[in-house]
């Protein structure tokens, strides 16, 4: 009897179709942020720069690829999430990438006046809030379920961070 299906081998990278690779990057996250940004800066009339873009950019990458990299440290076996996979993968080549935006991240943020250094201080002690419950063993169980709301509400905060430091504030913004 003939076989009715071949198999044709494929590279790991043919696997993969082109709109994947944002989100293994990690570069989905940091381009909703920046359209968010945009989009909030134009309707409160606020002019934002090339640093408030770049280090709102940087920081998301940095926020999402480092928090793949805390979830894969501990999975050996086989793994459902693409996502996830590509991370473990390259977890050494993402570390060095990491690490390297992590270094221009605090350049940039030397172009930064005072109040938004203080500001986004602030925001980072609560994004490190989230990593520690997420990723400390013995709380994790305990907040597990609200992640995913937690995540969002530190990614929103950090899109309009620029853009409320310099608000007017009005009514209409409150």
């Amino acid at each position: 009897m003939k076989q009715v299906l071949s198999v044709i081998p494929m590279s790991a990278t043919r696997l993969r179709p082109w709109w994947l690779w944002p989100n293994l990057l990690s570069l989905d996250a940091p381009l909703v942020a920046l359209v968010w940004q945009e989009l909030w800066a134009h309707c409160l009339e606020v002019e934002i720069s090339w640093v408030h873009r770049a280090l709102l950019v940087l920081a998301t990458w940095l926020a999402y690829s480092g928090d793949r990299l805390l979830d894969v440290r501990h999975l050996y076996g086989p793994i459902d999430s693409p996502r996830h996979k590509f991370t473990r993968d390259q977890s050494s080549l993402i570390s060095k990438l990491w690490i390297a935006a992590f270094i221009s991240a605090i350049v940039l943020t030397l172009h930064l006046s005072l109040n938004e250094i203080i500001g986004g201080f602030v925001l980072l002690l609560v994004i490190g809030g989230y990593f520690i419950l997420h990723h400390c063993c013995r709380i994790r169980g305990y907040v597990g379920s609200v992640k995913e709301v937690m995540a969002g509400v530190v990614f929103a905060a950090g899109t309009i961070f620029f853009v409320v430091i310099q608000a007017q504030y009005t009514p209409a913004l409150i």
